[in-house]
């Protein structure tokens, strides 16, 4: 039994390769806070209509010396319209990214931040050029987005937590709308459904055992939906314990960011270094999982988010991020188990409120893609 799982898992990473073309899979997280929500209106937050764009734009050095604001060469782009992410699409998996981990949001019975992805992405001609699948992002939200908010005091507005029926609405929705598209990102033939916060999906849930019986009902739902199951991933950070892993059945896990893991201040080469160390140690923590998958951040200064100084990294540049990418490549090469995808997560696609963004910015041009596209693109 164990043989044949084993077998039908190395041919539908061999399909996968044979369709995709790529030896790896590179996946880059989408922030999709840059759009009309409507659900802003709701929060009383960003009456200008871009979303966390305002923050942006409105960025300013703190200190002498600070590497703000961030300017986009694409501009401050809506991107929920589709012709917006056709661009980024083309961008993307022509430079090697050919993946998108979509943040996604549900509060309140509703998505939130859905358009990026609904709209956007799923509307974009060119959307079979890449994969995709969700990261439930369900952490607490607060107003602190808006720093006209964070400045009056931040409160939280939703919890993330949900219940076991309200956790079967949304991802019977999940399966219906998202995983059964030809695109959505599979690892041995099951669609992959990443949780940021496994601690808060326990609480929510009233405890361990209602959070094991919801996953299995999630699977039980993707099978009869023909989807083979469900592949559960989890956020690799504090949220994410040990006994988490065999109790709920989380079979890989990755990084976010490296600010998880290492304080983010300071030279960007050393941050990274210090990130790249705790692949093994969270590997080594959460033991139990079938894959631990690489990760590598581009960088992170969440200044624009906030009226106060906030400790950030400095000196990032396309050249030490090839650096930090050739050791992440190094790293899957060793570590990915037979018959799974080397999968490598990139914090992040358009993290541009947190410093970490591979799009095109005025200083660095393309750099970042070309980076990636010189690790991991085999020249014909």
């Amino acid at each position: 039994m164990k043989f044949a799982k084993t077998c039908c898992c190395t041919l539908a990473v061999i399909i996968c390769m044979a369709v995709g073309g790529a030896e790896y899979d590179i996946a880059a997280l989408v922030y999709p806070g840059y759009h009309p929500e409507p659900r802003w209106k709701e929060l009383g937050l960003f009456p200008e209509g871009q979303g966390e764009w305002f923050n942006v734009k409105d960025a300013k050095p703190k200190w002498p010396g600070h590497d703000q604001p961030r300017v986009p060469v694409w501009g401050y782009e809506n991107e929920a319209d589709p012709k917006v992410m056709e661009k980024k699409i083309e961008a993307a998996s022509s430079h090697g990214v050919n993946v998108f981990i979509f943040d996604w949001y549900w509060y309140g019975e509703r998505p939130f931040l859905e358009g990026a992805l609904a709209d956007g992405f799923l509307g974009a001609k060119n959307n079979d050029k890449m994969k995709f699948f969700l990261m439930w992002a369900n952490h607490n939200w607060s107003d602190c987005v808006d720093k006209r908010a964070s400045a009056r005091h931040s409160k939280t507005i939703w919890l993330g937590g949900v219940d076991g029926e309200a956790f079967r609405r949304m991802t019977r929705r999940v399966i219906e709308k998202f995983l059964s598209r030809p695109n959505y990102y599979r690892i041995c033939g099951k669609p992959v459904f990443m949780i940021y916060e496994v601690g808060s999906f326990v609480k929510g849930m009233g405890g361990m055992e209602n959070a094991a019986a919801a996953l299995r009902q999630f699977d039980a739902d993707c099978a009869k939906a023909g989807l083979g199951g469900v592949h559960i991933m989890a956020c690799s950070w504090g949220q994410c314990k040990p006994e988490h892993i065999a109790a709920l059945g989380i079979e890989s896990a990755t990084m976010y960011t490296y600010a998880h893991h290492v304080y983010p201040k300071g030279d960007y080469a050393r941050w990274a270094e210090k990130g790249l160390a705790k692949l093994d140690s969270e590997k080594a923590r959460l033991k139990g999982l079938k894959a631990y998958f690489a990760h590598a951040s581009v960088g992170w200064d969440n200044n624009p988010r906030f009226p106060e100084k906030m400790p950030c990294v400095t000196g990032s540049s396309p050249e030490k991020f090839e650096k930090v990418l050739r050791r992440a490549k190094d790293w899957c090469d060793r570590n990915t188990p037979p018959g799974y995808p080397k999968l490598i997560s990139i914090n992040a696609w358009n993290e541009w409120i947190e410093g970490s963004y591979l799009e095109p910015d005025e200083k660095h041009g393309m750099g970042y893609l070309e980076a990636i596209r010189r690790v991991f693109v085999r020249r014909k």
